[in-house]
């Protein structure tokens, strides 16, 4: 039995250490979309220019440079351009990777997250602390305000109680 609770508390370590990799990773993502928004915003911008600057230059409609020829101006909005683009490719290439490992992360913790969804709000609190905020046993007690012993005993409980649940959750998926 005690093996078996040590493997419910290897189980809540995994999942809390999840749960912050999940927060990080939708961090990131978020950023990185911000980040490909702004740089597809500076290609309009660049183009933008590029298009006022090409027709400003002409005298009466007449281009000022041969068609065949691009001056170093055009050729640096378009070097412009295609870097911009290829960090857009570069940094959806970066979404896609940190789309599927927050997928992974999410259907690893998928047991452990149906579970701690209907633990009631004290238990959900106490393994908070102690798996998520790892703080000590005096710490936990002080803030739930009870004893150590009562401490044990409800993290004991709260520990019988998932493992019973994902024994249920194990019988039901085979």
């Amino acid at each position: 039995m005690k093996n078996n609770l040590k493997n419910v508390e290897q189980k809540l370590n995994e999942f809390f250490i999840n749960d912050k990799k999940i927060d990080v990773i939708k961090n990131s993502i978020k950023t990185l979309n911000n980040k490909r928004e702004y740089l597809k915003n500076q290609i309009k911008e660049l183009k933008l220019n590029f298009d006022i600057s090409i027709k400003s230059s002409s005298i009466s409609g007449m281009p000022v440079a041969n068609i065949n020829t691009t001056s170093y101006f055009e050729k640096d909005i378009i070097r412009q351009i295609e870097r911009s683009e290829n960090l857009i490719k570069d940094i959806n290439m970066e979404i896609l990777q940190l789309e599927n490992d927050l997928l992974m992360l999410q259907i690893k913790n998928e047991k452990i997250y149906g579970i701690m969804k209907i633990l009631n709000t004290n238990i959900k609190q106490l393994l908070n602390y102690k798996y998520r905020e790892n703080l000590s046993e005096i710490e936990i007690s002080h803030k739930l305000n009870i004893s150590i012993t009562h401490y044990h005993r409800k993290k004991k409980k709260a520990l019988d109680t998932i493992y019973n649940m994902l024994m249920f959750y194990e019988n039901i998926s085979i």
